[in-house]
């Protein structure tokens, strides 16, 4: 048979729902082509026959899949098997794993522009969108994402919180947001006094004084 391709189903990784297809097989020994038995390679190794040229996938479980196929004639001779197919993918779920970081962890800002450090991580396919917020309630337009990130605090010294959340690259989003806070100080201590002689009545003769 030839290769297996995929040949319905715009989108697997959001249902594992699809159908393969390959070029079909003739049978010249007389008994007559009776099918193709489908090897499918995820999880595990499942076996599957069909009569016709192709096989639809019905809500796969998360996982990456390939195909073989082999044709069967009616007397039970089976072909070599058809190159494999390329990898299927499904991916259901959102980014599983995410971090952020304000200025590399530190516990005080001076300054409302900081640095934010990105992490997230996905089962099976890439991370390719990120939004951002100072509230988790209002948040930045998608973007694509990056370990690395300007970002600005709100004005006024005190705790501020940054949130974050990730989407994979079929726009599955996080349901909850990672956050990290840090303390803005933006001002400065207040000025000291003029020194002057507190204690020592002659500072001179023994250079002790306060």
């Amino acid at each position: 048979p030839g290769q297996p391709y995929l040949s319905s189903g715009s989108n697997p990784n959001n249902t594992g729902t699809y159908t393969m297809s390959w070029e079909p097989s003739t049978d010249s020994g007389g008994s007559g082509l009776k099918g193709y038995e489908v090897h499918i390679w995820g999880p595990g190794l499942i076996k599957e026959f069909v009569t016709t040229n192709s096989y639809t996938a019905n809500n796969q479980p998360e996982s990456i899949y390939s195909y073989n196929v082999y044709a069967v004639d009616n007397a039970g001779n089976i072909s070599p098997p058809s190159a494999a197919s390329a990898f299927i993918v499904v991916d259901k779920s959102p980014p599983y794993e995410a971090d952020i970081e304000i200025n590399y962890n530190d516990n005080y800002a001076t300054s409302v522009n900081v640095t934010l450090g990105l992490y997230a991580s996905d089962l099976y396919t890439p991370v390719k969108q990120m939004q951002l917020s100072n509230d988790n309630i209002t948040w930045s337009a998608p973007e694509p994402y990056t370990e690395t990130k300007p970002w600005t605090l709100p004005s006024g010294d005190g705790k501020k919180t940054v949130y974050a959340k990730f989407a994979d690259i079929f726009g599955h989003w996080m349901a909850t947001s990672v956050k990290d806070e840090i303390t803005l100080d933006t001002t400065k201590p207040t000025t000291p006094g003029t020194p002057y002689l507190s204690s020592g009545t002659n500072p001179n003769n023994t250079g002790s004084f306060s």
